[in-house]
């Protein structure tokens, strides 16, 4: 089951994505289905580009960042020290 998890999450990734989106491309390409092929290289692209940009990242971070609103400053316990590794 973990290994699976670990395998599925690397589809999740962008540039994952991406590279397995021109893989099945080139591999559609050499069956023959050359349609095929370049709609799933423009998509690769266009996924990439979005990604890529500060407008499709941000759209990305919304909802983790509504999910997890930032605590305020007297939210914030207190403490003597603060160890950094």
């Amino acid at each position: 089951m973990l290994l699976l998890s670990k395998i599925l999450s690397l589809f999740i990734y962008p540039l994952s994505l991406v590279l397995f989106l021109l893989i099945a491309a080139l591999l559609v390409r050499l069956k023959g289905a050359g349609r095929l092929a370049n709609l799933l290289t423009v998509l690769a692209t266009a996924w990439l580009y979005f990604c890529a940009t500060e407008f499709g990242a941000s759209q990305l971070l919304v909802p983790l960042e509504a999910a997890y609103p930032a605590l305020a400053d007297e939210e914030l316990p207190r403490v003597d020290a603060i160890v950094v590794l």
